[in-house]
């Protein structure tokens, strides 16, 4: 007993000790303490917390950090929502700003503590087994870190192809090892091979702004919340619809807000760090997924396939899209993870899975596919199924539908269903034209011509990959219908099943790839089916009686995986000079390539599209830019609303308003109208001669 009451002594004073050193540091704004502190008071406190509270038993260290991350991340969202929701009847209008949500956490973890040290001792037993490959591993995000910010000053990528290198390197080790020891290590080895290769994760590691595409409506959501100190449900008039469904997304527009708050940093910043972050714990809660399937390596080398593709072909998606995922993953991992449910696990789950919807509307739509199928195979099949069942797909898709339709004026709905009705209305008048199924499906299935013999190399290691994967996907229906022992559980077998019949969908029926983006899907049927490639391939090289499952693993792995990888982060191709699409790798030979800025946002473009708002008001006033501006710099920087924003036409020339230049219209002399049309700049010199320029830094303009 007294052992028992030192023990919660201590962890009294250890959380009070965090409480304080969170709450000083934040008071005088500590540089680094502060958001150090916060981090880790905001990402795992709650989460490790509710895991007590739950009782959820059995864990090893990396689920339990893996349950703690997401209960953290998932509990933060749904009290945000409440105290959103809430505090606004007690007079309280900016319910999200610091001090009333602050105290509001404070609170609720407090009552969460005393209820938990009040049963068990709170500090878990840690333990750690070291292996000499480790000093090379933990060098590696370190080689991979330091070449992002050498991309980032100067350009050069030179490290960045050192810490490529230096993944394969450590991969062919873990390969050609049998040391049992090993295996514990490899979910370290994961996790420096993603932060290794993190600048392949999010390009905007390697700018100083944001990148991509949908991270600029998902930053302009994020930013009237956070201005407004509010979250708001409702339609908002003039938004871009991209916007409305980003603000849909509680996981880039309160959690940011939350974070941005506490922590005090930039928030491009926020966006550029943090959300990559949790990358890293995709791939973990895959691996640890993979491994209640298969063993260890086989679950390793998945893993590894999986990062392969997101690091390339695939990529790993908006920020919420990884939010989402990591959701995703947590959900088939408690599913997976034992035979028998206890009351904390099914709450978690329900946790899980609202937070999954609440994060991203395209993923929680396709989990909602996968799980309806597998139950009706279920049924089908008359398996029974402690894992699928009926009560638990009828509460998620009422969550799903009815969050929805509740929010934004039901504009993603409207959007889903619509998106649905142009496809089918076109299903028959469209079915035989490949043009139909969108240039990454076409390309996917060789139907493509490659720019030069290097990439023809390359996509033959991508299409052996795919191969591999079908040849995995069927023998596993094979074996299914001839009742023959499996490497899966038969949900997880009929999942598998489900999620390759909906990648197999984006192919035959015409614009769904288009729609959903075939990438997405791919990415997210390998959550659950990379272990087809590695299967598959054993079931290839098995042909071949003589040859051992040890050097099946090294030819897989050293004839496929590393060139996949070699090849897909463009390695190879930076190495031999061809046409490279890889930013981290290749940006400074690509300084005057049009779609690169496309993609990435400047100093310059940042610094005019911030002018605008500061000397008019861009909401009574028409702004006149290429359709790249309007949806990119003008709506997360500028915070311009599409409304106010028209797209320019050498056609239609604007008698009023301002006339916004971005850097390709004014130093490569193109602008990019509707449907991304380019024409030449110099078509509408005539029409800014009538024009004030107002504004200019070397490589945008203003006209007015």
């Amino acid at each position: 007993m007294s052992l028992r009451r030192s023990a919660s002594s201590n962890s009294l004073l250890l959380f009070i000790l965090l409480h304080l050193v969170f709450y000083i540091s934040m008071a005088f704004d500590i540089f680094l303490v502060r958001q150090f502190s916060a981090f880790i008071y905001l990402t795992f406190v709650p989460g490790f917390l509710l895991l007590r509270l739950l009782r959820i038993d059995k864990l090893d260290r990396t689920e339990m950090l893996l349950l703690s991350l997401g209960l953290s991340l998932a509990f933060l969202m749904l009290l945000s929502l409440v105290v959103n929701w809430l505090y606004p009847f007690a007079g309280i209008s900016a319910p999200l700003s610091i001090v009333p949500f602050t105290l509001t956490l404070s609170i609720v973890l407090f009552v969460f503590f005393a209820i938990v040290n009040r049963k068990e001792i709170l500090l878990p037993k840690v333990d750690f087994t070291f292996n000499y490959l480790i000093i090379l591993v933990l060098v590696l995000p370190i080689v991979g870190l330091i070449g992002t910010f050498m991309v980032n000053v100067c350009g050069n990528s030179s490290l960045l192809l050192v810490a490529i290198a230096m993944v394969c390197a450590v991969v062919a080790v873990v390969v050609m090892s049998d040391k049992p020891l090993l295996k514990e290590c490899y979910p370290i080895i994961i996790a420096a091979i993603v932060i290794g290769l993190m600048s392949f994760a999010n390009a905007s590691l390697i700018t100083n702004y944001i990148t991509g595409w949908d991270s600029h409506n998902e930053f302009q959501a994020f930013k009237l919340a956070k201005i407004n100190g509010y979250w708001t449900s409702q339609l908002i008039r003039g938004i871009d619809i991209q916007t409305l469904k980003s603000n849909a997304a509680i996981s880039t527009t309160i959690l940011p807000v939350i974070y941005s708050q506490i922590l005090g940093i930039d928030d491009s910043l926020l966006f550029k760090l943090i959300f990559p972050f949790f990358a890293i714990f995709v791939s973990l809660g895959i691996y640890k997924l993979y491994c209640t399937q298969v063993d260890k390596k086989t679950a390793f080398l998945s893993v590894f396939f999986f990062i392969t593709i997101s690091m390339g072909i695939a990529g790993w998606g908006s920020n919420k899209q990884i939010i989402a995922a990591f959701f995703l993953v947590l959900i088939f991992l408690i599913i997976f993870r034992t035979n028998s449910f206890s009351s904390g696990s099914k709450l978690a789950l329900f946790i899980l899975s609202f937070a999954l919807v609440i994060s991203h509307y395209s993923l929680s739509y396709i989990f909602l596919f996968i799980i309806t199928m597998t139950l009706i195979l279920l049924m089908v099949l008359r398996k029974k199924s402690n894992k699928i069942t009926l009560p638990f797909v009828i509460s998620y898709a009422t969550f799903n539908f009815g969050w929805f339709i509740y929010v934004s004026g039901a504009v993603t709905f409207s959007e889903f269903v619509d998106t649905f009705s142009r496809v089918f209305a076109n299903l028959l008048s469209e079915f035989f034209s490949p043009e139909s199924r969108g240039e990454q499906v076409l390309s996917g299935l060789g139907l493509t011509t490659a720019v030069s013999y290097v990439h023809q190399i390359g996509r033959i290691f991508v299409y052996t990959t795919e191969l591999l994967v079908l040849i995995g996907f069927v023998k596993c229906v094979y074996d299914l219908i001839k009742n023959r022992k499996w490497n899966f559980e038969k949900e997880y077998t009929l999942m598998t099943f489900v999620s390759m019949i909906m990648l197999g969908m984006n192919v035959v029926v015409p614009n769904l790839a288009s729609s959903f983006l075939m990438t997405r899907f791919y990415q997210t049927t390998l959550i659950l089916a990379s272990p087809l490639c590695i299967l598959g391939g054993y079931a290839v090289l098995s042909v071949h009686r003589k040859i051992s499952k040890k050097t099946m693993t090294r030819i897989i792995t050293l004839g496929v995986l590393i060139p996949s990888l070699l090849f897909g982060t463009g390695f190879v191709y930076e190495i031999t000079g061809v046409r490279s699409w890889s930013i981290p790798l290749s940006i400074y030979r690509l300084r005057d390539e049009v779609w690169l800025y496309d993609n990435i946002v400047t100093q310059q473009e940042v610094m005019s599209a911030t002018w605008l708002p500061g000397n008019t008001n861009t909401s009574a006033v028409t702004i006149y830019a290429d359709s790249i501006s309007k949806y990119h710099v003008l709506a997360s920087y500028g915070l311009i609303f599409a409304k106010n924003v028209e797209v320019l036409s050498n056609n239609t020339l604007p008698s009023e308003g301002f006339v916004y230049l971005r850097r390709v219209n004014v130093v490569n002399g193109i602008i990019e109208g509707e449907n991304l049309f380019q024409y030449n700049a110099s078509s509408i010199d005539f029409f800014l001669e009538s024009k004030d320029q107002v504004y200019s830094n070397g490589e945008c303009s203003i006209y007015r």
